[in-house]
């Protein structure tokens, strides 16, 4: 989830701490991961509950910075981790023992993960389209740019074909001017 996080949000580029901080929580699963063969199953599965709240809600909270620093996809990411930590949260209430297990809870990471697929898939849509869009008005600045470019270059050689036109018909009355002293 946080290396997908920080792939789709481009943390790296919009919010140099934030990527760091989701580093630090890649680096700290990892080494989660590996204690937990050496604790008891029970212990392994509180520890795995609440951190996945964690990771979830520093996900959904690293959606709203990027989308307040312009990352329009970030909306539909909010959208699909809120729904996301809604199931992820009754499956971790019913780990820890908060809530009891029912069919609305039991299958809440379900449809959670579901929702989250599919508003991730929009989200990916749409980040596509907007990368899209950003690479077309980069063609026609470039496209503007060369136009401008080169229209200077053409008055350049006006004005240096005018310049040159000049120095030869200066250069032609003073041969005349010879011509008639000779």
């Amino acid at each position: 989830i946080v290396s997908f996080t920080r792939s789709f949000l481009n943390t790296k580029k919009l919010y140099a701490r934030l990527d760091k901080v989701l580093i630090f929580l890649l680096i700290l699963s990892f080494t989660m991961m590996f204690l937990l063969f050496f604790t008891n199953f029970h212990f392994s599965i509180q520890v795995a509950a609440y951190t996945s709240q964690i990771y979830i809600i520093i996900c959904l909270l690293s959606g709203i910075l990027c989308l307040l620093k312009g990352n329009r996809a970030a909306l539909l990411f909010i959208f699909a981790f809120t729904l996301f930590l809604i199931g992820a949260l009754a499956i971790s209430f019913i780990a820890i023992g908060i809530i009891g297990e029912n069919t609305i809870t039991a299958h809440g990471m379900e449809l959670g993960v579901m929702l989250n697929g599919v508003f991730l898939s929009l989200a990916l849509i749409n980040s596509y389209k907007i990368s899209e869009l950003e690479k077309e008005k980069a063609h026609e600045e470039i496209l503007q740019m060369r136009q401008k470019a080169n229209e200077q270059l053409e008055q350049k050689v006006k004005e240096r074909t005018a310049e040159i036109q000049e120095k030869n018909e200066v250069l032609r009355q003073q041969q005349e001017e010879l011509q008639t002293i000779n």
